[in-house]
């Protein structure tokens, strides 16, 4: 071997020049006959390889690689089964929320009307339309009176609930009205 760092060899059947490299110091001071033995023999060959510290240290961050690879997997295959639970439970709260959406506006317009029904104009308006029935009402017992197919005191007794009645809505009426015309100058 001449005095150079790194030794050069020659393979006698094809001619080539193999340098031993001082990347790898195992082959340093390996003889001719046990360079050609890993050349001719695939499997020292890559015994040699995987014994190397360089080798192993890149299998072992392989391996870690790996299992960190796998934990991420199973990370996300748990979150995967959390997103679909909660996917599942969001569709379920959506459709809740449409029902009670539903639910909401059927109540709004119930309101509506039942707000309509019982506001102070339309209270006014059906005092005046009872008001009203109730006198015509009075003037039906009277012409059954004034055509002789009813009694006197039932007469009586009939005509005074009905026109009673009457005014008594006339008067609730037109308190009523005072009320909503002060309101209403009052601006409510």
């Amino acid at each position: 071997m001449g005095s150079y760092k790194t030794p050069v060899y020659q393979h006698i059947s094809d001619h080539r020049q193999y340098i031993t490299l001082p990347i790898i110091p195992e082959l340093q001071n390996a003889s001719e006959e046990e360079l050609k033995e890993y050349l001719e023999n695939e499997d020292l060959i890559k015994d040699f390889i995987a014994s190397m510290p360089l080798t192993q240290k890149c299998q072992e961050d392989l391996d870690n690689l790996c299992n960190i690879n796998e934990a991420i997997a199973k990370n996300i295959l748990e979150m995967e089964e959390n997103i679909q639970r909660s996917h599942v439970a969001l569709q379920e709260k959506r459709k809740h929320f449409q029902l009670l959406g539903c639910r909401w506006r059927e109540l709004l317009q119930s309101h509506k009307i039942i707000s309509e029904r019982y506001s102070p104009q339309s209270i006014k308006e059906c005092l005046h339309a009872k008001s009203l029935l109730a006198e015509e009402e009075s003037e039906v017992v009277a012409e059954e009176f004034l055509n002789g197919t009813m009694p006197v005191e039932t007469f009586l007794v009939q005509y005074l609930d009905k026109r009673t009645l009457s005014h008594k809505r006339k008067a609730t009426e037109d308190a009523l009205s005072k009320q909503l015309q002060q309101l209403e100058r009052l601006r409510f």
